[in-house]
């Protein structure tokens, strides 16, 4: 009796051991192909999709609309117009110039068409006068313009764009511009250099996403870009970026960035109106709408295509402008036409 417990306790003890075997063999097999390294990520072998990556970053987007009534005046630009490009204006030696107002007045009819409401936001302020052509067309309650500049600290002001130290911001000036379209009241001046902000920085100043963003800081071709990038990244879904200089040969960097930028982000912005001084740019789900809209305001002015503007982006980088649609140009005379259609 004794000698056939111990026969079977013997023969369940192999079992045993060797089920412990066959279970060891499996472990060290599957850590052998998908075993932990010290860094504690996948070790790779051979058969393993190298397209796979174990993490996926994207650009971050910033979505916080701003509530609209459907009910607000269409446009307050016609009560500023004549002012805004008035000789008084002119004196102080701002960058005045009527296809602006008209163009912002044109956008912020198709905004107010659409219930589109927010913040209005310039990098790159001068002496204001942009900035009180946003202010002319805020109405909505709590809607706030926000004028972005190095103000007094123009040594980060590295290509002196503006003048920079000799023709900076001047806040008596400022203040007196926008002052004439009595919009002291909303209008908040932030100093920074552009260079070091975010996304999140913007947002939690000014919590709804700019339905207009004006760029116009730095001019050489990685703070125009850089710039672009941020103001695409908070911009209202249904919102304009308008791009100062783009056709200025003073300043090439301008449209070198803008043109690395549709090739970096193909999916993004589109251009729907050109005039002497600013390309306007949208999302490019709304491109369809904006062009319709400057195609009625200005029938007879040319529908170009992007290739047409003759942007060369950043070294080794190829822009294909195939998908990227057409803008209105309205420039005119006093723009080099050999960059246009």
């Amino acid at each position: 009796m004794m000698r056939e417990i111990k026969r079977n306790l013997a023969s369940s003890a192999a079992q045993v051991a060797m089920v412990l075997l066959f279970v060891i063999v499996v472990m060290r097999s599957h850590q052998s192909r998908v075993g932990r390294t010290g860094g504690g990520g996948p070790v790779r072998v051979p058969g393993d999709n190298p397209t796979v990556a174990d993490h996926v970053l994207k650009r971050t987007s910033y979505s916080s609309a701003q509530p609209c009534s459907a009910q607000l005046a269409p446009s307050g630009m016609s009560l500023w117009r004549g002012v805004l490009n008035s000789a008084e204006v002119r004196k102080f030696g701002t960058s005045a110039d009527v296809q602006e107002i008209d163009a912002v007045d044109l956008i912020n009819n198709v905004q107010r068409s659409r219930s589109v409401c927010g913040p209005l936001v310039e990098i790159g302020v001068y002496k204001g006068w942009f900035i009180a052509v946003l202010a002319g067309i805020a109405a909505a309650p709590g809607e706030t313009v926000y004028a972005f500049d190095l103000f007094s600290d123009q040594k980060a002001n590295v290509d002196n764009s503006g003048g920079g130290q000799k023709h900076a911001p001047l806040v008596n000036y400022f203040w007196m511009i926008v002052n004439k379209v009595n919009a002291s009241n909303i209008v908040e001046t932030v100093q920074a250099n552009s260079m070091d902000l975010e996304g999140q920085q913007i947002m939690s100043l000014m919590t709804y996403n700019p339905r207009i963003f004006s760029v116009d800081g730095a001019h050489f071709g990685m703070a125009a870009f850089r710039d672009l990038a941020l103001a695409s990244a908070v911009l209202h879904p249904e919102g304009v970026i308008p791009l100062d200089d783009y056709s200025n040969a003073g300043w090439p960097g301008v449209l070198s960035a803008f043109a690395t930028y549709m090739a970096v982000f193909p999916d993004d912005l589109r251009p729907f109106l050109g005039t002497r001084a600013k390309l306007y740019l949208c999302k490019k789900e709304m491109h369809a709408t904006y062009l319709a809209a400057a195609k009625a305001k200005y029938p007879t002015a040319s529908l170009c295509p992007v290739s047409s503007l003759k942007a060369e982006p950043d070294v080794r980088v190829v822009l294909d402008t195939s998908g990227l649609g057409s803008f209105v140009d309205i420039a005119g005379k006093g723009v080099d036409k050999s960059r246009w259609c």
